[in-house]
C-alpha cells in the first residue's frame, strides 16, 4: 500500500470545514498515464422513513483508464463515524485500512480502496461506492479534482425543496471558453435544486508537486462550499457551544496550581505574572497532538484529562488553559478559530468549514489575548502568524452569554520581533582599515 496515498488528507478534510483563479487541464503532467475517462457523483439531501432527521447519501461511479503503458492504481474513498460506508464494488477485494497519518494520534477516517493493475494501453476498470452522512452538519465542502486527471465526470448536489437555505458558493473557479468546470441549475416547481457541474480535461492530484511554504489547497483547487446548514452565526455557535460543553471540573485545582504551576510561589504573583505562568506550564507540560474523530473532532477533552494524560489537541489545551485562568477570576473562553488556511471568515460563511483551530481568549484589563499554547515558547502577548488577521469565536460555558466574535489584531513585525544590526565605520587614515563599532538589537 505503499501508493496510498499522496492525497489522503486532501479527501479526509472533505468534511471538516479571495482566492487566485487556477485552470486545471489535464495535459500538464507529462506522466499521466490513467485518466478517470468517465464518471458520475451524486450528494442526496434525504430524509429515511421513519425519521425526521436529514441525511446526505452519496453515491459514487468511476471508469478508469490506462493510456500508455500497464499500471496499479487505487481507487478510494475515506469513511468515518460521520460518513457511512454502504456499498463498495469493483474488481478484486474491497480492502480497508486506517487513514490517520504519522503526525495525527487518533483519528477515525478510514479508506477503503480496490489495488487494481490496468494490464495495457486501453484498459479499463469500473469502481462503485455508496456513501450515507449521517450528520448534514458536516457536509461542508467538496474537493472537484480527482487523484488522476479527469476527462469527463459529472457531479450532481440535489436538494429538496424543504431545504431553501442551502445553497452551494465556488471558489477557486475559472469560467469562459476552455474552462475545466461548467456549472447548471435544475429547479423542481416546488423550489428544488439540483447543481450540476461537468467536469472537462481537470488536472488530477496525484503528481502535482509539494513544497514547503505551498498556500492550502483550499487557495487554489476547485472547491465547493455547501453553505446554509446553519442559518446565520448564532445558529453555528450554538452548535459549536453545545459540542464544547464537556465536565470542567479539575480535583484539587488550587493544589495544583500552587504546587504545578506556580511552584508555591502564588501568593506573590500578580495577575500578568498568573497568566504567564499558567500560559508556559501549558506549552510546555502538555504535549500536542492532533485527534480527529467525528464529533470529537469538535469535542474538547475533559481538562482533568488533559493534565492526568499530559497531551490534548488544540481544543483540549485551549479549554485546560481557559479553565485554569477562570479558576483564578480571570475572564477567559475557549474559542473556534479558522487559520490562514481558510480562504474566508466565520462572519462570511457560518460553517464548520470555517474553523479547523481553537484558542483560549483571556480579558486582562484593557488587553485581550489570544493564547495558542500548541506554539511553545512564545509570550502571552505574541500572536501567531497563522491567525492573525482572522475572526475567532468565543465559546461561554457556565452562563448564557450570547455568543461574541473577536477579529484577532495583525501585529506589525517590528514590534513583534525584530532583529536589527547598525554599523558605524570610519577608515583609518594609517592602514585603511575598517575601525568602527556594531549595534544588535534583539526584540520579541
Amino acid at each position: 500500500m505503499n501508493i496510498l496515498f499522496t492525497n489522503l488528507k486532501r479527501v479526509a478534510a472533505l468534511l471538516l470545514v479571495m482566492p487566485a483563479c487556477f485552470c486545471f487541464t489535464a495535459s500538464a503532467h507529462p506522466d499521466d498515464n490513467v485518466f478517470l475517462i468517465d464518471g458520475t457523483e451524486t450528494w442526496e439531501f434525504i430524509e429515511p422513513a421513519g425519521t425526521d432527521s436529514a441525511k446526505v447519501k452519496n453515491t459514487i461511479t468511476h471508469y478508469y483508464e490506462a493510456t500508455r503503458y500497464k499500471e496499479n492504481i487505487q481507487p478510494s474513498v475515506i469513511y468515518n463515524n460521520r460518513l457511512r460506508l454502504d456499498k463498495a464494488s469493483g474488481k478484486g477485494k474491497a480492502r480497508y485500512e486506517s487513514a490517520s497519518s504519522r503526525n495525527i494520534f487518533h483519528d477515525d477516517n478510514r479508506v477503503c480502496y480496490f489495488d487494481m493493475y490496468l494490464q495495457g494501453p486501453g484498459k479499463k476498470a469500473k469502481v462503485q461506492f455508496e456513501r450515507t452522512l449521517t450528520d448534514p452538519a458536516f457536509f461542508a465542502r467538496l474537493y472537484l479534482a480527482d487523484d488522476y486527471p479527469i476527462r469527463h465526470k459529472e457531479l450532481r448536489i440535489v436538494i429538496p425543496e424543504k431545504y431553501k437555505n442551502i445553497s452551494v458558493e465556488e471558489l477557486n473557479f475559472t469560467s469562459g471558453e476552455g474552462s475545466p468546470i461548467s456549472r447548471r441549475i435544475e429547479t423542481t416547481p416546488g423550489g428544488g435544486r439540483t447543481y450540476i457541474y461537468t467536469l472537462t480535461n481537470l488536472e488530477g492530484t496525484m503528481n502535482q508537486e509539494s513544497e514547503s511554504g505551498n498556500p492550502h489547497p483550499h487557495w487554489y483547487q476547485p472547491v465547493l462550499l455547501i453553505k446554509g446548514w446553519f442559518n446565520n452565526v448564532d445558529n453555528l455557535y450554538k452548535w459549536h457551544s453545545d459540542i464544547s460543553r464537556v465536565d470542567t471540573d479539575i480535583p484539587e485545582t488550587d493544589k495544583f496550581l500552587s504546587e504545578e504551576v506556580y511552584k508555591g510561589n502564588g501568593s506573590t504573583l500578580s495577575t500578568d505574572e498568573r497568566i504567564n505562568k499558567i500560559y508556559s506550564w501549558v506549552q510546555s507540560n502538555i504535549r500536542y497532538i492532533a485527534y480527529e474523530e467525528g464529533e470529537s473532532g469538535h469535542r474538547p477533552d475533559k481538562p482533568s484529562e488533559v493534565i492526568r494524560k499530559r497531551y490534548g489537541d488544540c481544543k483540549g489545551m485551549a479549554l485546560l488553559l481557559a479553565t485554569l485562568l477562570q479558576h483564578e477570576g480571570i475572564k477567559a473562553h475557549m474559542a473556534v478559530i479558522g487559520t490562514r488556511n481558510i480562504p474566508f471568515k466565520i462572519s462570511d460563511i457560518p460553517s464548520i468549514a470555517a474553523t479547523d483551530h481553537a484558542i483560549c481568549v483571556a480579558i486582562n484589563g484593557n488587553d485581550t489575548l489570544y493564547l495558542d499554547a500548541t506554539n511553545m515558547y512564545i509570550p502571552p502577548t505574541h500572536i501567531p502568524g497563522s491567525i492573525q488577521g482572522k475572526d475567532v469565536m468565543l465559546l461561554s460555558h457556565g452562563d448564557n452569554q450570547a455568543f461574541r466574535i473577536h477579529n484577532v489584531p495583525v501585529t506589525s513585525p517590528s514590534t513583534a520581533a525584530l532583529d536589527s544590526v547598525s554599523y558605524i565605520y570610519t577608515v583609518a587614515q594609517k592602514n585603511n582599515a575598517l575601525q568602527g563599532t556594531v549595534k544588535r538589537t534583539l526584540k520579541g
